[in-house]
C-alpha cells in the first residue's frame, strides 16, 4: 500500500505514515496546489495508483459511463489527461481544460487524481473508481452491451438534478 501523508496547503507535512524515517520528495505538488487554486469548493485531492483504472489510463483510455450504473450515476465522466514530468507543472496544464467537468482524472502511463469536498470524499472517489474500473474490464470480457443513448442521457439528467441539488 502507498504511504499516506497529510499536509496543509503550504505543503507542510501534517503527519508521516508510521515508520516514514525521512521528509520524501514529492513529486505531485503542482497539480494538488492547481486543483486547490482552480476549485474553491474543493478541499481534498487523492492521488495513488489503483491498479485497474491505471490500467485503462496506460491503454489510454477513459472509462465509459455507458457499462455500468454508479459510473454515470455515482462518479460521471472521468477525462483521461496528458501525465506530465512529474514535479513540473506540465500536470496542471493538462487538467485546465478538464479541470471543472469531472471529479475523477485518469492520468495518461500513470495514475489516478480524484477530488472531493474533503479528504474522504475524494477517498470515496478514488475507491468508487477503481470499483468502476475492475468491474468494467470483467463487463467488457465478458462481452456487455451499453445501455442505451436514451438511458446514459436520462443517467445523466438525474445525476445533474442530484447535484444541483446538493448543491442548496
Amino acid at each position: 500500500m502507498d504511504p499516506t501523508y497529510a499536509f496543509d496547503i503550504q505543503w507542510t507535512v501534517l503527519s508521516y505514515p508510521t515508520g516514514e524515517p525521512n521528509r520524501p520528495q514529492f513529486t505531485s505538488v503542482p497539480p494538488h496546489l492547481y486543483v486547490y487554486g482552480a476549485r474553491e469548493e474543493v478541499n481534498g485531492v487523492v492521488h495513488a495508483h489503483p491498479p485497474t483504472a491505471t490500467a485503462y489510463a496506460t491503454a489510454g483510455r477513459t472509462l465509459p459511463d455507458d457499462l455500468l450504473t454508479e459510473m454515470t450515476m455515482g462518479l460521471g465522466d472521468a477525462p483521461l489527461v496528458e501525465h506530465g514530468v512529474p514535479g513540473s507543472m506540465t500536470a496542471p496544464d493538462a487538467l485546465g481544460p478538464v479541470i471543472h467537468t469531472a471529479d475523477v482524472f485518469l492520468t495518461a502511463y500513470h495514475g489516478t487524481l480524484t477530488i472531493g469536498a474533503d479528504v474522504h470524499e475524494a477517498c470515496s472517489r478514488m475507491e468508487s473508481v477503481e470499483f468502476c474500473a475492475h468491474t468494467i474490464f470483467m463487463a467488457e470480457q465478458l462481452g456487455a452491451k451499453p445501455l442505451s443513448h436514451e438511458k446514459v442521457a436520462e443517467l445523466r439528467r438525474v445525476r445533474q438534478e442530484r447535484l444541483a441539488a446538493d448543491d442548496n
